[in-house]
């Protein structure tokens, strides 16, 4: 913790609004340098560590208070570091044999507000329980995937950067194909009856994310070995050689697959895997 405040610290970072972290950070004293010392919200899982319940006053391990009746409170929002709980009766979710005026004579029903500083770890602006909470906590994925990506030789975190902005989360994707035709970075022949054209991409996708793929070639030609031997492969193989653009416009395709297989894998990339992959590709086409 303190090594990533000191490296904040050193570029004059502004201080972020949230601390996304998996269950392992789940201790208080995390919870409270965050809140009083940074001034921001941690977006961390409750890890129970064998805890067999809730503490008192809470219907579960997300800080959902408890009403008198026994039943989980309905979250109704939050505002300046407040969360409101209103009666799940009166909201329809439950149907309480007390009714309403077991804990209040008002028709709105009871209203319990928590806030951050009273339990740093048990309570979080938004309720862990909220949709909004877990959206905050699903981007902290894309920015674990980053490291996947940026760990192919020639790739710089600008790169990583504007392909996650450009794509959104990766793991809303079944098959890197569906990437590609965001980008649309398919080759097709502009033909004509017996006129054969020049093939081209149909450059109907993204065109940012179609030129960012396109440019972060250059570096990686230059710098990964891999990718050079691929190039240099598709420029002069026998059959169907490419011209020098479109062979770099099919390893931008490779490019999206690789980065589709490292984040699903959560592995790093491995450049003679991937060479001994193609190569015993290559040698089954050749007897097939």
């Amino acid at each position: 913790m303190k090594r990533l405040i000191d490296f904040l610290a050193e570029r004059d970072l502004t201080k972020p609004k949230y601390w996304t972290m998996d269950s392992g950070y789940d201790y208080t004293d995390i919870y409270e340098h965050i809140l009083f010392e940074q001034e921001s919200q941690a977006i961390i899982p409750i890890n129970k560590r064998n805890a067999k319940q809730p503490p008192a006053g809470f219907y579960d391990f997300k800080g959902t208070p408890v009403c008198s009746g026994g039943h989980k409170m309905y979250y109704w929002g939050h505002y300046k570091g407040v969360n409101k709980f209103r009666c799940p009766h009166v909201c329809g979710k439950v149907d309480c044999i007390h009714g309403t005026k077991w804990c209040s004579n008002s028709n709105y029903g009871r209203v319990t507000k928590t806030r951050p500083k009273e339990n740093p770890r048990y309570i979080s602006t938004p309720h862990r329980d909220s949709r909004t909470w877990r959206k905050i906590y699903n981007e902290r994925t894309s920015m674990e995937e980053a490291k996947y990506m940026e760990s192919v030789m020639g790739v710089g975190l600008i790169t990583v950067a504007g392909f996650i902005a450009e794509i959104g989360d990766i793991n809303n994707y079944v098959h890197p194909k569906q990437i590609q035709k965001l980008a649309d970075l398919n080759l097709k022949e502009h033909s004509s009856g017996k006129h054969l054209g020049q093939t081209r991409i149909t450059k109907r996708g993204r065109p940012k994310l179609r030129g960012l793929l396109y440019r972060v070639m250059l570096p990686i030609l230059a710098n990964n070995q891999e990718f050079k031997q691929l190039h240099e492969y598709y420029t002069t193989r026998r059959d169907n050689p490419l011209k020098p653009k479109q062979s770099m416009i099919a390893l931008a395709c490779k490019l999206i697959r690789i980065f589709f297989a490292l984040c699903q894998k959560h592995v790093m990339y491995d450049g003679e895997k991937l060479m001994n992959d193609i190569e015993r590709n290559l040698d089954l086409q050749e007897a097939a």
